[in-house]
């Protein structure tokens, strides 16, 4: 079995937190930052910086998705929130233009931003 660096995740790390069903339309593109209070080899409890009232929400480390309420949430490092925010804007930039992408490409996430760079209107001289 391979590690991956959430088997790494320690108390004190920072993760960030997404909601996987539209709670708000606040979410941070990168996500909410959170830090770890507490983790074992199956799950880890972070505490988000800035709401919730000082909860504390559990994940599993085998899908990083919250163990409470029906999975509403999902984790990421920070690295890897920082790629998600990254293709989210580059895909909302194909949308507005009527570009799509076939789910299953191979395309990485820099030939994306690249063909969005090509689509974004010049800024204007002056």
């Amino acid at each position: 079995m391979t590690s991956s660096p959430q088997d790494k995740l320690k108390a004190g790390d920072e993760v960030r937190m997404f909601a996987l069903f539209a709670i708000s339309n606040d979410e941070p593109p990168a996500g909410w930052v959170a830090h770890i209070v507490a983790a074992d080899e199956s799950e880890y409890t972070a505490r988000p910086d800035a709401w919730l009232s000082g909860n504390t929400i559990t994940f599993a480390r085998d899908d990083n998705r919250s163990t409470e309420n029906g999975g509403q949430w999902s984790a990421l490092l920070p690295e890897a929130a920082e790629r998600r925010a990254r293709y989210d804007a580059a895909m909302s930039t194909l949308a507005v233009n009527y570009v799509s992408l076939h789910p299953d490409n191979s395309l990485t996430l820099e030939q994306i931003e690249a063909i969005a760079a090509i689509l974004r209107p010049a800024p204007e001289e002056g």
